[in-house]
């Protein structure tokens, strides 16, 4: 038996069958399966010692679930001819290796663990980043409501309304998944520029972080994740269109402006804490 790569996966056409630029645009879509790193931050209010243990949770799961990830694809696409696999999720390869009541059991066992982790995640930090803002003054204090449970109720709702408008509305899956990328990036670009400014506008914080970059990659990283950014929209304006687009430009432009409009507000509740 004669064992290594298979042939395919040393062509230039079969790794990049629609170039460089369609690759970017793949991974750029498949930032959405790594970005529960990035909520763990949004937990460190409730975590003990969070300055150390959260960029070595962010780093230690991103890499072993990058690890994961890729033996999962080798899996995917290396049993079953490329041809027959290119295009199609893990669910096509289980139903031809899988005797039919396995491949069910397969099937519902992701759904399930689904559910129980990445949905359960999510109900976790969604509304962790909204609560925190409302306490610094950035949204109306009535919104952090709560329950009985310590729930806040209000954002949870709106976090719903937001998850069943495709449903309601008929968008496809894929336009739903670009899409809430592109809007995500929006969120994505406040901590980015925060840690372009750290140095400068926060230089006690920056000194007293128990884990932080030299000065040099805080100017450097945050101006080539912004780079990143900028292409991967790129590659992704044909899907999105016009009307996509330009949706996700007044977007982040009444987000702008609620920010600017907001500003003396957090600032003089700011102040007033610090007076305290």
């Amino acid at each position: 038996m004669k064992c290594g790569i298979s042939p395919p996966y040393t062509r230039i056409d079969t790794v990049f069958p629609k170039g460089i630029g369609g690759f970017v645009a793949a991974a750029f879509l498949l930032r959405l399966s790594l970005i529960g790193s990035e909520f763990v931050s949004e937990l460190g209010g409730e975590t003990k010692n969070p300055g150390r243990l959260i960029p070595l949770v962010m780093g230690t799961s991103l890499v072993l679930v990058t690890l994961l990830y890729v033996g999962i694809a080798i899996v995917a696409t290396g049993v079953l001819p490329l041809e027959e696999v290119a295009g199609k999720n893990l669910a096509a390869v289980a139903r031809i290796i899988f005797p039919p009541g396995l491949y069910v059991a397969f099937v519902a066992g992701g759904i399930m663990l689904s559910l129980v982790t990445s949905l359960n995640a999510i109900f976790a930090w969604c509304t962790r980043g909204l609560y925190m803002a409302t306490e610094d003054g950035w949204l109306p204090e009535p919104l952090a409501a709560k329950n009985r449970f310590g729930i806040p109720y209000i954002f949870l709702s709106l976090f719903f309304v937001v998850g069943i408008t495709p449903i309601l509305t008929g968008m496809s899956l894929a336009y739903v998944t670009i899409l809430g990328n592109a809007v995500g990036i929006v969120f994505g670009l406040f901590p980015v520029v925060a840690l372009y400014n750290l140095s400068n506008r926060r230089p006690e914080a920056y000194a007293n972080a128990p884990f932080k970059l030299p000065i040099w990659a805080t100017k450097v990283l945050p101006i080539l994740a912004v780079a990143i950014y900028a292409f991967g929209m790129y590659l992704s304006r044909h899907f999105i269109g016009v009307g996509g687009f330009a949706t996700l430009i007044i977007y982040a432009a009444l987000v702008l402006a609620y920010a600017f409009w907001r500003e003396p507000v957090v600032n003089a509740q700011m102040g007033k804490a610090v007076a305290l």
